[in-house]
């Protein structure tokens, strides 16, 4: 996750990036079902494109390389939720860990095709 706050994280944003080989994607921690995601080909375009954004306030993002290579449901990208509690016990140090039964799987609108600046058919 990526805290850009001003101007100057975004060019430090860029600078960091630079050399990054095929595209990038960056999604506002807060979006969701293909809200706030951005995807460029090159570090000055994403920066370009998140720029007036981060201006405005929103902060946080996560920004990646943009993985070619997925697991699909129907051609579709997908992701799974589940909900899990994780405790250690201080006097022998053992982990515990409780998986909730019920988990949420979130496939995207759209089949994932050859455009991937198609914002439905990410998450």
């Amino acid at each position: 996750v990526e805290e850009l706050e001003d101007e100057e994280d975004v060019q430090r944003l860029a600078v960091r990036l630079k050399g990054q080989t095929g595209p990038l994607i960056a999604k506002a921690s807060r979006g969701n079902r293909g809200e706030g995601i951005f995807i460029a080909r090159e570090v000055v375009d994403l920066a370009e494109q998140l720029r007036p954004l981060v201006l405005e306030g929103l902060q946080e993002w996560v920004i990646q390389r943009y993985l070619q290579d997925l697991h699909l449901i129907d051609g579709r990208k997908y992701h799974l939720r589940v909900h899990a509690f994780f405790c250690t016990c201080s006097s022998c140090g053992s982990l515990l860990v409780m998986v909730h039964q019920n988990m949420v799987r979130l496939v995207a609108r759209e089949a994932l095709g050859a455009d991937v600046t198609n914002r439905g058919a990410h998450l």
